[in-house]
């Protein structure tokens, strides 16, 4: 399961690539049998994975002891399948099929009419008389609308891919060294701890009260048992009240010791998933300048949610909320 969130999420695998991996590697289902795409559609969206139970139209919180999947890991590929979706490519109008050679498809956009961009080759090639190859094809990112409706666009109709891929490369590669020369694990610590503390002192306040809250509980009690026998200078009627009062002060230090509990849980958690996505970054900066077109996009994809280019190879990118 970790291999195929691995392959969609880090890898930019499609479903149809994820299969045939696992075939190759001889890697089958439990009943023996070659993995389908539509399986694996189902596995990635299963929410199962990150621990949660379901019963219908009910779901239950993640229960770590029963997660497979982080949650960088499963949101990230669910925001991959959203980005490859039939109804996103229409809502685009383009084309999205997956470009080898290009760095960007499917997240490269025209910044002056909002469609995103397609991919195709330019150039030509042919053979000479010699029997030598003469090729000056490259690939290019192209406007649609500007090629074929003009009226819709009235920016550039193409770029050279290799040279957005390079500016957009070159981008990733400094946010990447900038986290591994800075002392972000410090950083993150510092700042959650800080806010941590602050809770845990609050819980702490809390606890005393509530401990105060039950023995002003017992002590009513045992003055009402003593009101019953007469015992007490206080009437029956006025401790009731009193004991309804220390009541519903008991129960709201109690919801707000849950609430404290919830919070510190929250940023703990969060605390963790900054540390881990940290590491990721600093694994990815050690080695994005000599892995392959396949992972580098991958990276990329991680850390640049749009791209936008206009003419003049004028180039605006939006990261990924991750970052």
């Amino acid at each position: 399961m970790k291999l195929i969130f691995d392959c969609h999420a880090n890898k930019d695998m499609g479903t149809q690539n994820i299969a045939s991996f696992l075939t190759k590697k001889n890697i089958h289902n439990r009943k023996g049998e070659r993995f389908v795409c539509g399986t694996i559609r189902n596995m990635l969206k299963n929410p199962m994975y990150r621990g949660i139970l379901r019963s219908g139209e009910s779901t239950s919180k993640p229960f770590e002891h029963l997660r497979i999947i982080d949650d960088n890991a499963f949101f990230r590929s669910q925001d991959l399948t959203h980005q490859r979706s039939t109804q996103t490519a229409m809502n685009h109008a383009t084309n999205k099929r997956y470009v080898a050679n290009c760095l960007l498809t499917g997240i490269i956009y025209c910044e002056n009419c909002g469609a995103r961009l397609a991919t195709s080759t330019a150039g030509q090639k042919r053979v000479r008389k010699d029997g030598t190859v003469y090729d000056r094809r490259y690939w290019r990112y192209i406007c649609y609308n500007r090629m074929r409706h003009k009226e819709k666009c009235n920016g550039q109709s193409s770029y050279t891919a290799s040279r957005i891929d390079a500016s957009v490369v070159e981008f990733v590669r400094n946010i990447l060294n900038q986290v591994k020369d800075l002392p972000m694990k410090h950083i993150i610590e510092r700042h959650y701890e800080s806010n941590i503390k602050e809770i845990e002192t609050k819980l702490r306040i809390a606890n005393t009260a509530l401990v105060k809250s039950n023995n002003d509980l017992n002590s009513l009690q045992a003055e009402l048992l003593k009101s019953i026998k007469g015992e007490s200078v206080m009437s029956p009627n006025q401790l009731e009240m009193l004991f309804a009062k220390a009541i519903k002060k008991r129960d709201k230090v109690q919801e707000s010791m849950k609430q404290l509990v919830e919070i510190n849980t929250y940023l703990k958690n969060q605390k963790n998933e900054f540390m881990q996505y940290h590491n990721q970054l600093v694994a990815w900066a050690e080695v994005f300048d000599d892995c392959k077109l396949d992972v580098k996009k991958g990276i990329v994809l991680h850390i640049v949610s749009k791209v936008f280019v206009s003419s003049g190879y004028e180039i605006r990118i939006e990261l990924s909320p991750f970052v």
